[in-house]
């Protein structure tokens, strides 16, 4: 609750600084395709400790629905002596503010399914895409490195 309290008042004061375009929400429904993490192109292959081995993020896809309901994908395989490809399905919700969007979710981890965890991103919205920085568990732990995720409106 603190955390959203938070993201909210950071949302309020960006938009009382005048630094704000709005974006309207018919423009903001739509699927949003994850198209890069930083410079680097999506599929993007994150290596094990062993060569030929490790995780590769095959695809996301981010639906801001009407209601302000939102749905996802997550598709990702990881590689050891074989290849097991998973697929994270996302819900909750969204809402905007000026070129703000927050993010309300619940997500299962790919490798332990019974996990049910929650999150809630400030992402940057515009009439191409979102930026967010981290969205489930595709953080920059995962990647290793700060980069934000670019999701074009497709």
């Amino acid at each position: 609750m603190t955390r959203r309290l938070l993201i909210l008042g950071l949302m309020l004061a960006a938009c009382r600084a005048g630094t704000v375009s709005t974006v309207p929400l018919a423009l903001s429904l739509g699927t949003y395709v994850l198209t890069n993490v930083g410079g680097k192109s999506v599929p993007l292959f994150r290596p094990g400790l062993i060569p030929g081995e490790g995780t590769t993020l095959r695809g996301a896809v981010i639906r801001l629905q009407p209601q302000s309901t939102l749905s996802s994908t997550l598709v990702i395989a990881f590689t050891d002596s074989g290849t097991v490809v998973d697929t994270v399905l996302i819900s909750g919700t969204w809402r905007t503010h000026g070129d703000s969007v927050l993010l309300d979710y619940r997500w299962t981890h790919p490798r332990f399914a019974d996990e049910v965890l929650t999150g809630n991103e400030v992402g940057r919205i515009d009439s191409a895409g979102i930026t967010l920085r981290t969205f489930a568990f595709l953080t920059p732990a995962f990647f290793g490195v700060e980069d934000p995720l670019r999701f074009r409106k497709s």
